[in-house]
């Protein structure tokens, strides 16, 4: 009986662990066959993705030059309008007064140098006067140079240049606008340039351009005045976007050629320097309303 029992017992627990076994087996072969089927459709993938970069071949990879293509754009896009509108009047300037030189015709030079000079003056006070420029601001330095020697030069060789430079620097030092060092090296630099180009050179000033010293700083002066003070209402508005354009020095401008004193391509010089300096302007205000 002990037999019986034991073979029975040892037929069931023999049954159990055969299908412990075949559980384990089939569990077994449906997990080998779940990666040998993701092992192939990899393959298939790799497989596939080969054949279409070899069909595409090497030429044929425009993911790369997109990508280029789009930083580029996107360059572009995010650039301050700013810098290409101040190259373009750089170039401008620079074209004008070189051909001037080329041409012997100091008109066009008076012309093409205004331009240079209304930008480079504004380019200086933007530096200086705008926040975000702080870690640009010592490029006001290496600006201010150019400006002497070039008023001195146009004030050699046509005399309303002189006195209208002399006034309008006076005006900034009364008005206190020469309030960075950069202008103030701007400003005692005209005077030393006109001091050697006077005396080493022997060139005489119009004593009429004289006259114009005292006239065009009270303009200067009353412009900037003007033009810092803080206005409010709707009228006063108004007064506002008339001094933003500092009408005074304008003023005496043209009264300078009704009177004779300068002839009228002094007075489109200055206002090439005018609109040049105003471009600037716009230009840095049409960046931060983008902004």
């Amino acid at each position: 009986m002990r037999d019986i029992d034991t073979n029975h017992g040892s037929h069931h627990v023999i049954h159990a662990g055969n299908h412990r076994m075949d559980g384990t087996d089939q569990q077994g072969g449906t997990e080998r066959g779940a990666c040998v089927g993701s092992l192939h459709d990899d393959t298939g993938l790799r497989e596939d993705g080969e054949r279409r970069e070899g069909e595409n071949g090497p030429e044929d990879h425009p993911r790369h030059e997109d990508r280029g293509e789009r930083g580029t754009a996107r360059a572009l896009r995010d650039m301050p309008i700013r810098i290409p509108g101040l190259m373009t009047l750089g170039i401008l300037g620079i074209g004008i007064s070189a051909y001037g030189f080329l041409a012997g015709d100091d008109h066009v030079i008076l012309v093409g140098l205004c331009i240079v000079l209304g930008l480079d003056v504004k380019l200086m006070d933007q530096l200086i006067d705008d926040p975000a420029m702080k870690r640009y601001r010592r490029l006001a330095f290496p600006l201010a140079v150019p400006i002497p020697l070039l008023m001195g030069y146009l004030a050699t060789i046509h005399d309303p240049v002189f006195g209208m430079v002399m006034g309008t620097a006076l005006g900034l030092l009364i008005s206190g606008k020469l309030d960075h060092p950069a202008f103030i090296m701007a400003a005692v630099g005209f005077v030393v340039a006109m001091a050697v180009f006077v005396l080493a050179f022997d060139i005489g000033i119009a004593a009429t351009s004289y006259t114009l010293i005292p006239v065009a700083a009270l303009a200067g002066a009353g412009d900037e005045i003007g033009h810092e003070r803080t206005w409010g209402g709707a009228r006063s508005r108004r007064i506002r976007w008339i001094f933003d354009h500092r009408p005074l020095l304008k003023v005496v401008a043209v009264i300078s050629v009704l009177i004779g004193f300068a002839d009228p391509i002094h007075l489109a010089g200055f206002l090439c320097w005018d609109l040049s300096y105003d471009a600037v302007a716009f230009l840095w205000g049409w960046d931060k309303k983008a902004k």
